[in-house]
């Protein structure tokens, strides 16, 4: 009841603006059972977008394969799964990540996200010798590029959920991994990547 109400709150008005006191009221309960369950209404939202976050992680598994092995021309089921997750759930992370909610929790999302990609490369190197991220040349360190890759896909995440989600999930998977592999300058010049039917490309 408390993180519906909390939900359904954030929906009507900023994060900042609501209290422990309209939490209550709208979940119909005292502030003494709230208390009971939660420090505080941060608390509360903690809770609800850690429970989330959870999620997208189990939705997306752990197969991986060797980087010599991955295929950016097949389509992205983890990414997929990422904004199919998102989907399902599109009411609670409108209001978590949306103009009413509050900073704080696109950065947590960022951070999440960037935790995932380095485990996958700690596991990738353990698993394939050599074939984790190893930065070359004038190559950028992996916390540069974890960074890239979160803010990337946050940044969409985004954009998607404020404009009412107008594309599928499939789509803004394949436009991650477009930008990803390929980069601006690339898909500027019109460069067509497509997706041969029913290929999947299965790892982050």
């Amino acid at each position: 009841m408390l993180q519906e109400a909390l939900i359904e709150l954030v929906a009507e008005r900023n994060f900042d603006a609501i209290s422990v006191g309209d939490i209550a009221e709208r979940a119909m309960v005292n502030r003494a059972t709230f208390y009971r369950h939660y420090q505080d209404k941060y608390d509360l939202m903690e809770k609800i977008f850690g429970d989330m976050l959870n999620q997208m992680v189990q939705s997306i598994g752990q197969n991986i394969l060797p980087v010599n092995k991955i295929n950016f021309n097949k389509k992205p089921v983890h990414f997929i799964k990422i904004f199919e997750h998102i989907d399902q759930n599109h009411k609670i992370y409108e209001a978590l990540l949306g103009p009413r909610g509050n900073p704080l929790f696109a950065a947590r999302l960022r951070d999440r996200i960037m935790m995932v990609v380095q485990e996958r490369e700690e596991l990738r190197e353990k698993s394939f010798s050599g074939q984790g991220y190893s930065p070359k040349g004038t190559n950028p360190p992996i916390e540069v590029v974890m960074a890239c890759v979160a803010n990337l896909l946050v940044g969409m995440i985004s954009w998607w959920l404020e404009n009412g989600r107008p594309y599928t999930p499939e789509q803004m998977a394949s436009w991650v991994i477009r930008f990803m592999a390929y980069g601006y300058v690339q898909l500027r010049e019109n460069q067509r990547i497509e997706f041969a039917p029913g290929e999947t490309y299965g790892n982050i």
